[in-house]
């Protein structure tokens, strides 16, 4: 769905969330945001090409800790599904799911939860499972305690 179908549908759906603009790059992201206070964001494939959309959900973690962010997948492939959690997407859905899993995703990660699937999930949790471990803080002053 185009973004201007996506944003005319949210604002007339059962959502009751404001619509607070629609934009397809970057550069209408930030002029969105910052005249605009929003909780959630809805960031899909952009105008400013392939990959765009993860950068710019980084900087928007950065810049907006607040601002709770979906990302709208083209593909469900694992490294998509892993890249948009790690770029700090908190809802993950196919750009084919149905409009009402959509809207129901938008409510939950207003309400502070966290929207993916069992596959995506997976995904995620098999990213993690081979992160070599990170010691602990008692492991670190232990370390730089032991004599040279």
């Amino acid at each position: 769905m185009n973004s201007e179908l996506m944003t005319a549908a949210l604002r007339r759906s059962r959502c009751r969330k404001e619509v607070t603009g629609c934009t397809t790059d970057r550069t209408g992201i930030r002029s969105i945001l910052n005249k605009k206070e929003a909780s959630v964001a809805l960031i899909g494939a952009l105008k400013d090409g392939p990959g765009v959309a993860f950068d710019v959900t980084r900087e928007l973690r950065a810049s907006y800790p607040a601002l709770s962010i979906i990302m709208l997948l083209d593909s469900m492939k694992r490294s998509a599904v892993v890249d948009a959690f790690r770029a700090g997407a908190v809802g993950i859905l196919s750009r084919n799911e149905h409009f009402n899993v959509l809207c129901k995703s938008i409510q939950s990660i207003h309400q502070g939860q966290v929207w993916a699937g069992s596959k995506v999930l997976r995904f995620a949790l098999e990213a993690l499972a081979q992160l070599p471990s990170v010691p602990n803080f008692r492991e670190i002053r232990r370390r730089r305690q032991r004599p040279y």
